[in-house]
């Protein structure tokens, strides 16, 4: 199981297994919104997932994150949800870099993640396209 551990100064969060953080009971596990009712994480600036599960149970569970820098999601599997559906669309983020590394992305959050406005770098590693093959994928960032 994978619980949200938080960095010593509260900027950084990361998902580890740790002995000292348990769910309530009432929580689904691996639920986003659980972990993020649990702990404040409105001013954080760097978040790093890896190696569980996501449901459509998490809908907008990022949509207070709109201090988030940096966002690394490794190795997360979305079960009926979209990347796209964590955020809330009327909220503006200020992310500026998304590093994306074995997982499922579809058409819709590519287009999601090309109206992030302080968008400087974005990495695909391993990833998988699904809907339409793309040869390449061209983004053009302007600041």
């Amino acid at each position: 199981m994978y619980f949200l551990k938080l960095s010593e100064n509260n900027q950084n969060f990361d998902f580890k297994t740790t002995n000292e953080d348990n769910l309530d009971s009432e929580c689904v596990l691996y639920s986003l919104k659980a972990l993020f009712r649990k702990y404040y994480i409105g001013n954080i600036k760097k978040l790093h997932m890896c190696d569980f599960s996501i449901d459509n149970s998490n809908v907008k569970a990022f949509s207070n994150l709109t201090n988030l820098k940096e966002l690394n999601v490794h190795s997360i599997k979305f079960q009926n949800i979209y990347f796209s559906d964590l955020f809330c669309t009327s909220q503006k983020y200020n992310i500026k870099r998304l590093e994306f590394d074995k997982i499922k992305i579809f058409k819709r959050d590519l287009i999601f993640i090309a109206n992030f406005e302080h968008i400087k770098e974005i990495k695909f590693l391993i990833c998988h396209i699904y809907q339409e093959t793309y040869q390449n994928i061209k983004m053009l960032v302007i600041n």
